[in-house]
């Protein structure tokens, strides 16, 4: 391996193996896919989720932000019926 792509497999492997320490999965993830991007070099893979990755992101963000829209109970405030509580 060459001197940067030695540095960058350092750095992301210390994140895989803090965020899995901290029980960050989602990041341990993320980590892992550009980890195994970054050493096999794949380079053209490596721009598009950079080009990319915020359109991606702000998408499925969007979405869970709009799916309470399609909800039964979405702007009213009585309770959804189920059964009856225990006092």
């Amino acid at each position: 391996m060459s001197g940067q792509i030695w540095h960058g497999a350092v750095a992301l492997m210390a994140i895989v193996v803090l965020s899995a320490l901290f029980r960050d999965y989602v990041l341990v993830g993320a980590a892992l896919l550009l980890f195994v991007l970054h050493v096999f070099g794949a380079r053209p893979a490596l721009a598009t989720l950079q080009d990319q990755s915020l359109n991606i992101g702000l998408f499925f963000l969007m979405v869970y932000l709009l799916l309470p829209l399609t909800s039964d109970t979405f702007g009213t405030s009585a309770p959804r019926p189920g059964p009856p509580r225990a006092s």
